[in-house]
């Protein structure tokens, strides 16, 4: 199980024992998914970050969307996916972070974590449009 709060830190632990794995300072309004390998998180600066979920390493941090307000993310596919303040959604590549698409929508916020319907991500802005994004191979 892995959590992160704000202003603290990031950290995994073992459900069956409950001991730590481990910890690193972070800090996110948005809060992380996990996968087999990594966890990823929203930071409140506006980088995206993987880290081992074995040991809290960084796998790689996406730095360019500073201040953008970003939501939590979601896994999806070979993708990591989050929204941001002006209803953007970015696809970045799972295996180093890379940008791999931007979707826009109607300008207004994402509402709310990106979530998946079979094989898209559907979001909602803050202005009430609900989008459902599928990207073409």
């Amino acid at each position: 199980m892995c959590a992160v709060t704000f202003q603290g830190r990031a950290a995994c632990y073992e459900t069956e024992r409950g001991g730590q794995l481990w910890a690193r300072v972070a800090s996110s309004v948005g809060g992380l998914v996990a996968d087999e390998r990594n966890v990823y998180l929203s930071e409140d600066t506006g980088a995206v970050v993987a880290l081992d979920k074995n040991t809290g390493a960084s796998a790689w941090k996406q730095d360019r969307l500073a201040r953008r307000s970003l939501s939590t993310p979601l896994v999806f596919g070979n993708h990591v996916v989050v929204g941001d303040f002006e209803g953007q959604v970015h696809f970045l590549k799972i295996e180093d972070g890379s940008f791999a698409a931007r979707i826009g929508t109607d300008g207004g916020g994402i509402a709310a974590a990106p979530r998946r319907a079979d094989d898209k991500v559907l979001v909602q802005t803050r202005k009430g449009g609900v989008y459902a994004i599928k990207l073409r191979d």
